[in-house]
């Protein structure tokens, strides 16, 4: 599972200089979508359910009395501009900003599956989204224990409240003199946004949808797009309604501006200087998120909402075109490479994935700036694998398989001793073993198909304006993208796609 940050950006550049709280959402606030085991998760289990209408009760791990007092105002706040209702009693643990960044840190590393990185890492090295000595998971553990304001645990069920930003210097800019005008908290923002969160997996067990979609890239941040979209025009409601106007004012007001994103970015360095897909990739679920949420809203009013959790869209392309989500259209092609071998040579395979339009949308723009929405507007599917000399790092046995699933297996039980220095051992080597240049001896063979026959020959002609090391196969609607295979292997890769029961579309 996947840890995605927390909080919101908007295109508002009075929004963006309270850092912070707008645009930059993935820097003040983190969700944590995984299954972290801490100290503090070790609270008692019992719950309070309490009746729908009644005013509910804050169920502390620690005690912080006026952090306290702010979320049991704020969840009245949060329950009216959604429209739902809490089940039963937020369980919160009150901690500095230092304690919430150790623990999303290591939610990341317990909840992280070395191949799933492994593999998004060096399909970006191949793609020349990343370069050596970068991975992915090194910026965004350092984006999000920096930044982070808050943690939204969905496994756990706990909301970590950092209480020390109630000391942070006053903001200034236009956000600040708002805040200020109105006697506005900027943490009474971001605690809205979080309990968003917790009364979305009260409501729709936002844990269970994205453990759905995982193993995706494209589904995960489809997905998340719905939630923290959903977040992030809560927090809107809540400062609109603070203000004198309506939510829908305020929605319509950042989103309409979206060329103000850069000067927001700006004032973050560590996510400036990001590579872009790291960029694109930590913003996309709160400024494409909170545009399909708007749209869906217009559309259908809040009950819209709801039904994207129960139904979430199937892809980033139902996000970026939220019309193909409400009539259910243009549904993903599914590209399957179940017959492929799990090994070529001793390059084994890492797993299957999909980059999806959003992703593909960014590889563009990389390379070809103003083409980059026309190139990926006509994405039909796809399906990527990586290949890799390095599976023992990320993991993995000589046949694909996780190296902690053969030892139980074999042993007919789980080998705890064993299996904890295995999972020790790749977590610290395999989501490095890209940035070490071990991408030098991996490979990618990424299946797509396309629209139309002339959204595939667009797509080929972009990977030839690339300049990458890939070699291509077309047919029709279908583009095949050879990366960085190596001479030895050519031949046999070539072999195995040229059987008609490789690739299964549906």
């Amino acid at each position: 599972m996947n840890i995605f940050s927390k909080f919101w950006h908007s295109h508002k550049q009075f929004l963006f200089r309270a850092t912070f709280v707008v645009a930059l959402g993935a820097l003040f606030g983190s969700s944590a979508w995984a299954d972290p085991t801490d100290k503090f998760a070790q609270a008692d289990n019992t719950r309070q359910y309490l009746a729908q209408n009644s005013r509910l009760k804050v169920d502390d791990y620690n005690d912080s009395t006026a952090a306290k007092k702010q979320v049991q105002r704020l969840i009245k706040e949060v329950q009216r501009a959604r429209g739902l209702h809490f089940k039963e009693a937020v369980k919160c643990h009150f901690c500095t900003q230092s304690e919430a960044g150790r623990y999303l840190v290591e939610a990341n590393k317990k909840a992280s599956k070395p191949y799933v990185q492994g593999r998004r890492d060096l399909f970006f090295h191949h793609l020349g989204l990343l370069e050596n000595g970068q991975n992915f998971q090194n910026y965004s553990d350092l984006l999000y224990s920096e930044q982070v304001r808050g943690l939204y645990d969905t496994i756990n069920k706990v909301l970590l409240v950092v209480t020390d930003i109630l000391q942070e210097p006053k903001l200034d800019g236009m956000l600040g003199k708002i805040l200020s005008q109105f006697n506005i908290d900027l943490s009474d923002l971001l605690l809205v946004h979080e309990l968003c969160h917790a009364l979305q997996d009260q409501n729709f067990n936002l844990g269970q949808k994205l453990l759905q979609a995982d193993g995706s890239l494209d589904k995960e941040l489809a997905v998340t797009a719905v939630a923290e979209g959903d977040a992030t025009q809560t927090m809107f409601d809540y400062l609109a309604s603070s203000m004198g106007l309506s939510g829908e004012t305020v929605t319509k007001y950042v989103v309409g501006s979206p060329k103000l994103i850069e000067k927001g970015i700006n004032q973050f360095p560590q996510l400036e200087q990001a590579p872009l897909i790291v960029r694109a990739v930590t913003l996309m679920p709160y400024l494409s998120g909170l545009e399909f949420c708007q749209t869906i809203q217009e559309q259908q009013g809040l009950r819209g909402i709801n039904n994207a959790f129960v139904e979430p869209p199937v892809s980033t392309e139902h996000v970026l075109h939220p019309f193909k989500h409400l009539k259910k259209v243009d549904l993903p092609k599914n590209i399957d490479l179940s017959a492929l071998p799990k090994s070529f040579g001793n390059y084994v395979s890492l797993g299957d994935d999909t980059a999806g339009e959003y992703v593909i949308r960014t590889w563009a723009e990389k390379f070809l700036s103003t083409q980059s929405m026309a190139v990926a507007r006509g994405w039909g599917g796809d399906t990527w694998r990586v290949y890799s000399q390095a599976y023992e790092s990320y993991g993995l046995d000589d046949k694909g398989q996780p190296i902690a699933d053969t030892i139980k297996t074999s042993a007919g039980q789980q080998n705890s001793d064993e299996e904890k220095n295995i999972d020790n051992k790749t977590k610290t080597t395999g989501v490095l073993a890209a940035a070490k240049g071990k991408n030098r001896d991996s490979f990618t063979i990424w299946a797509t198909v396309w629209d139309s026959e002339g959204d595939a020959q667009e797509f080929v002609r972009a990977v030839k304006q690339s300049d990458l090391k890939a070699e291509i196969m077309a047919k029709d609607r279908s583009v095949i993208v050879l990366l960085n295979v190596p001479n030895s292997q050519i031949k046999a890769v070539r072999k195995a796609l040229a059987k008609p029961s490789v690739l299964v579309r549906g």
